[in-house]
């Protein structure tokens, strides 16, 4: 058994990000299965122990993922998905709009072009070609790569800007895989 304690310990001491802390806390946790037995005590709880402790060393570590990312960089990167997330959010909204404007459920709201519901505001038209581009590229792509790069940084760190972005990728990845996204693609580049 103290053989394979020995090997959960030098695995789960893989974790730690930080090389140092990492050697060290190796050394004294298979010091410590070796002398189990002196104590009375199973090696593998001393291994278990172990694996617990390495998790929760690595999870608090502030730089578990990509560690030369700093917090500007998260910060960078969370902005962008939220701006990323934006056409289909445009999207969305000119749905709802479209649905409570001619009294409809949003999947029969398709049958008016949304360009009509446009006012004459500059504004709004550059937001909207700019939404249209991104659909047309198939913008959701670059949104479902990143999305989860957002949250593994996120993993350990505190500040919410990051963890927003990264959710509303995933939610935009998962309308557009739908059929509802599929039509809301549809009607917006008709």
């Amino acid at each position: 058994m103290s053989t394979l304690a020995r090997a959960v310990v030098r695995a789960v001491a893989v974790i730690i990000v930080d090389g140092d802390v990492r050697a060290r806390y190796r050394e004294q946790w298979l010091a410590d299965v070796d002398g189990a037995a002196e104590l009375g005590l199973p090696p593998g709880r001393i291994a278990f122990g172990a694996a617990i402790s390495a998790v929760r060393l690595s999870v608090a570590h502030p730089v578990l993922f990509l560690p030369d990312v700093g917090a500007r960089g998260r910060r960078i990167l969370g902005i962008l998905q939220l701006v990323l997330v934006l056409p289909h959010l445009w999207a969305l909204l000119l749905c709802a709009y479209a649905a409570v404007r001619f009294h409809r459920p949003p999947a029969e709201a398709f049958t008016h072009d949304p360009k009509d519901m446009i006012g004459g505001w500059a504004p709004v038209y550059l937001l909207h070609g700019l939404s249209l581009v991104w659909l047309t590229l198939h913008g959701w792509l670059v949104t479902a790569l990143l999305a989860p790069v957002a949250l593994l940084m996120s993993w350990g760190v505190k500040g919410w800007l990051l963890r927003v972005g990264a959710i509303a990728g995933f939610a935009v990845v998962a309308l557009t895989l739908t059929d509802f996204g599929a039509a809301l693609r549809v009607w917006m580049l008709d």
